[in-house]
């Protein structure tokens, strides 16, 4: 790496990289496994209980392993995760309100399930991601 070259969040810390994809895999994983097994299987009080606590099993190791990754950053890289953080949390807040109220007022289908929209946190994330980076270059 060049002195003039900036490194992206991953690449000032690449021995954290492995572990914090290894993570998102499980989430993934668990998550998907933990859907399946309820479409498909009849489960029973204590078997639905814990399919239902798979995932979150999944969550919990990514957050870990998140903030295990967040805390060996330095100071600069720190305030781009917080910035990011801040512009994508009220960004998923403001789209999850219009979204509701859209299907209140009839303009989305009845059958768009707006429990499932957690998945979009990552993008707003994503996209708070690119907007910290870029006032930081």
């Amino acid at each position: 790496m060049t002195p003039s070259s900036s490194p992206s969040t991953l690449d000032c810390r690449p021995k954290s990289a492995p572990r914090l994809l290894a993570a998102s895999l499980v989430l993934a994983v668990t998550y998907v496994a933990a859907t399946l097994m309820q479409k498909v299987l009849t489960l029973g009080p204590v078997s639905g209980l814990a399919v239902a606590l798979l995932p979150v099993a999944g969550c919990v190791y990514f957050l870990l392993e998140e903030v295990r990754v967040m805390r060996r950053l330095d100071e600069l890289q720190q305030r781009i995760q917080l910035e990011a953080l801040a512009i994508g949390f009220p960004t998923a807040g403001v789209l999850l309100i219009l979204l509701g109220f859209l299907q209140r007022g009839g303009f989305l289908p009845e059958q768009v399930d707006l429990r499932n929209l957690w998945e979009m946190l990552p993008f707003c994330y994503l996209f708070g991601l690119v907007i910290a980076r870029k006032r930081y270059q």
